[in-house]
């Protein structure tokens, strides 16, 4: 807790850095102006269209992440719920802010108190699902204030991650209590994580979502039998 309370002091720091940056970096700069204009239009529908599903955001800071990502989305029963993606890099944001897997992209706030605070009052999800590596302290404490459930999938904090350095583990430890569920590839993930004192209730272990990603191309793609026949029997279960 302490090393958090350390973190989010130095946020102000944190954000002249970003503000300087900007000037500097198109990807910075059109993420930090961009951020809010999406906010705006996403309140606008679900306010003009008076949306009553249940909200979904799910956070891909990278192309691959987002591809791991869509197998996920495919599974998901738009009419019962309302499906936001956002993204980090303006690279993949451009290129998939129109995709049907969902129902509005926008930019994710840079990992400051103020930001975080504003995006996830603004959509008010139900649940907020993020994969991999992206995950913000800041952004994970804010969600659990406001009562967001947390899920992170394929979850890869192998044994020389930072999250599990001695001078990480309070702040890990603290940060990772926070999510509802966190679902990992294998036994020695799930072995990594239970160093951090988490339930292993909150621990689930199914298949790594990329390689159903993997499945879906070969099979819309080349048609190749002998790959279709390895990979069918690992589909990815969907934990809600």
């Amino acid at each position: 807790m302490l090393l958090y309370i350390i973190y989010f002091l130095l946020s102000p720091i944190l954000w002249g850095l970003i503000v300087v940056s900007s000037v500097f970096q198109f990807k910075i700069r059109e993420n930090y102006w961009s951020f809010y204009k999406n906010l705006r239009v996403i309140k606008k529908y679900i306010k003009d269209s008076h949306n009553t599903k249940k909200i979904l955001l799910f956070h891909a800071a990278s192309e691959g992440e987002y591809e791991q990502l869509k197998p996920l989305l495919r599974l998901i029963n738009k009419d019962e719920y309302f499906i936001i993606q956002s993204f980090s890099s303006p690279t993949i944001y451009n290129k998939e802010k129109k995709s049907t897997l969902f129902d509005f992209s926008c930019y994710h706030p840079f990992d400051l108190p103020w930001l975080s605070f504003y995006f996830f009052r603004s959509l008010q999800p139900e649940k907020y699902i993020i994969t991999r590596h992206d995950i913000w302290p800041g952004h994970i404490i804010i969600a659990k204030i406001l009562k967001i459930s947390i899920y992170y999938i394929n979850a890869n904090i192998h044994k020389n991650s930072i999250w599990l350095r001695w001078y990480c583990k309070p702040l890990s430890k603290y940060v990772f209590r926070q999510f509802t569920s966190i679902i990992v590839p294998s036994k020695e993930i799930a072995n990594n994580l239970y160093q951090l004192n988490i339930k292993k209730t909150n621990v689930m272990i199914y298949n790594d979502s990329r390689f159903d990603q993997v499945q879906h191309r070969r099979k819309h793609t080349q048609r190749n039998q002998l790959l279709s026949n390895l990979f069918s029997k690992g589909s990815i279960k969907v934990p809600y």
